[in-house]
């Protein structure tokens, strides 16, 4: 995965003159950039009201300061460089996304986390649905970013091994663009220390957990490899417990600028909880989280 073209999407609520500033730090090649800003439609009231011919030189004006207020924010944020392209349509901002990502290709959805307690709804939606990784970009994130990628590595499980590999390279992406570094952190179930009790001892019970923890971080060594890392080259955390609290955990430990995480589809169990993990993390965190979808 490499980010050669890089849509943005801007937001009134949010800051959009950070979000360029943001994607100039991924990328210093504004070519790469496609802005896309979605109006809410005009009010079917007023439409009548002004009538067909009104209506649409109104819709046409707002749409043409629009551009160039988001034209203007680009050149201050690239300099002397070329400004990215810049497209502004109106209707519903979801609906709209998908459908400029239907009609041209990237490699990224890019937006800036909304100033508010709770995710928009946009950014929910996408976070479920978007067909490219969403990075949803936090106000407090560092550059270059300290990069936590998060990963379920399964290979006798070929879809969890495929987006094993699918998120590694996103992280991997993110840290070619940014110059940032990465590291990987494994969750699992902790094991029923009730039952073991009954069989073994405390010391025995320890060596069995070991040897567990040992093993997943083989697991997660492997698959760093197969992603192209070079052996003990990212540093690794692997930890018992639930995975959405597990990765918050070492993302504040680690102060990690932004996560790497994947997204399955929901269709099966084990879809189901990988897919509450993830939902879990883009909701209760407030860093910038990369979700990248199953493919």
């Amino acid at each position: 995965m490499k980010l050669r073209r890089v849509l943005l999407l801007a937001d009134r609520r949010g800051p959009t003159e950070s979000l360029f500033r943001s994607a100039r730090s991924i990328t210093p090649r504004p070519e790469a950039l496609h802005c896309l800003d979605i109006l809410p439609p005009l009010d079917r009231d007023l439409v009548r009201a002004l009538g067909a011919e009104d209506a649409r030189a109104l819709e046409e004006e707002r749409t043409t300061e629009r551009v160039e207020q988001l034209t203007a924010q680009c050149a201050a944020a690239f300099g002397d460089a070329p400004p990215p392209t810049v497209e502004v349509r109106s209707g519903d901002p979801y609906t709209e996304v998908l459908t400029t990502l239907r009609e041209q290709k990237f490699d990224v959805l890019l937006k800036n986390a909304a100033h508010t307690d709770e995710r928009l709804p946009i950014e929910a939606k996408l976070s479920r649905h978007a067909p490219i990784p969403f990075w949803l970009v936090g106000s407090e994130t560092r550059w270059p970013p300290r990069i936590l990628v998060a990963i379920v590595p399964d290979p006798d499980h070929d879809p969890r091994h495929r987006l094993c590999q699918q998120t590694l390279r996103a992280a991997f992406a993110v840290k070619a663009a940014t110059g940032g570094s990465v590291e990987a952190v494994h969750a699992y179930a902790p094991n029923a220390d009730s039952v073991l009790g009954a069989r073994y001892g405390p010391s025995q019970i320890a060596t069995l957990l070991n040897d567990v923890a040992a093993a997943k971080t083989r697991r997660v060594e492997e698959a760093l490899v197969e992603a192209g890392a070079a052996p003990g080259a990212c540093p690794i955390h692997v930890r018992a417990g639930k995975s959405s609290e597990v990765i918050r955990r070492v993302a504040k430990e680690q102060q990690a600028d932004v996560i790497v995480i994947g997204r399955v589809g929901r269709g099966r169990l084990h879809g189901l909880l990988i897919g509450n993990t993830t939902e879990a993390v883009f909701t209760k965190t407030r860093r910038s989280i990369v979700i990248v979808p199953a493919g």
